[in-house]
C-alpha cells in the first residue's frame, strides 16, 4: 500500500501488508521538520521486475534539502533506522 499525503516517509509491515508513505514533493513539513523523522522533500525511483520491487529515495538538494540518496530498507515507522 502507497500513499503520498501526509507528506512524510515512512515504512512498515503489518499482518504480511507493506504500508509505505512517501516523502513530500511540495506540501508543507510539519511534525519536527527533520530528515531523519522522513519529513523532507524529494521524489522517489521505482524499478519493478517480475522478481522485486526496489525503491530508491532522493532528498531534494539546496536550497530545500542536502540530496541525501536512500533506499526504502534504510526507513521504517519512526523514521530513518540508522540515524546519521
Amino acid at each position: 500500500m502507497i500513499s503520498g499525503h501526509i507528506h512524510q516517509l515512512f515504512h512498515t509491515q503489518l499482518q504480511g501488508i507493506t504500508y509505505l508513505s512517501m516523502e513530500s514533493a511540495g506540501g508543507h513539513l510539519r511534525a519536527s521538520g527533520k530528515y531523519e523523522d522522513g519529513w523532507f522533500f524529494g521524489y522517489t525511483d521505482v524499478n519493478i521486475t517480475a522478481k522485486s520491487v526496489d525503491f530508491k529515495i532522493h532528498e531534494l538538494g539546496p536550497p530545500f534539502g542536502k540530496g541525501r540518496t536512500t533506499i526504502l530498507s534504510d526507513w521504517g515507522k519512526a523514521g530513518l533506522l540508522t540515524r546519521r
